[in-house]
């Protein structure tokens, strides 16, 4: 795929877009659960727990590899600085509707807003179009005002917001399903 790696000069430090490999699953694991999770000390061994948890998962998807999937990482510094995959989905009430998903989005908080998330929402938007698809989806958390700043500036549009059972309980923060349509490939 043409797609697969770019650069761009950022600071003095080089940034490479990638597809993910199996050498990476570790560090891959250690970069997603740390931007999604902060436990307290005490609760350390959850993120164990969820590392190893994302880690099979992860290694599960890599070896199968279908055709319909994709998991790229953004190298900075000879280290991971942010992860993203691409999937197709079904909704749930569709048997035969696909669309491009986008899930765990992830940069290390060191390495945010050096476009390094841009760079890789472009990499889906390309394999999106090399798939047949003119549109792409994601989930925001509605609290999560800096990501979802970041899609709105890029084009991604609030598709009306999916209530959940869980979506009384205390602290809860809804999903927003967010969609860009794409041009054909250029």
């Amino acid at each position: 795929m043409f797609f697969v790696a770019s650069t761009a000069n950022e600071d003095k430090f080089e940034m490479t877009v990638r597809i993910a490999q199996m050498k990476d699953i570790s560090e891959l694991a250690n970069t997603i659960v740390s931007c999604f999770y902060d436990f307290p000390p005490i609760l350390s061994w959850v993120n164990s727990v969820l590392k190893l948890t994302l880690s099979e998962d992860l290694r599960y998807r890599l070896k199968k590899s279908p055709s319909l999937y994709c998991c790229f990482v953004a190298i900075k510094k000879s280290e991971i600085a942010g992860a993203v995959e691409i999937s197709l989905q079904k909704p749930w009430w569709s048997i035969t509707t696909q669309f491009p998903y986008i899930s765990n989005l992830a940069v290390k908080n060191i390495y945010r807003r050096q476009g390094i998330a841009t760079k890789m929402l472009t990499h889906c938007e390309h394999v999106s179009r090399s798939w047949g698809y003119q549109e792409i989806r994601l989930h925001v958390l509605s609290d999560n005002h800096a990501a979802k700043k970041l899609y709105l500036g890029l084009g991604y549009k609030i598709i009306p917001e999916e209530m959940n059972w869980y979506c009384w309980l205390p602290h809860y923060s809804s999903r927003l399903l967010m969609k860009k349509e794409l041009g054909n490939l250029s």
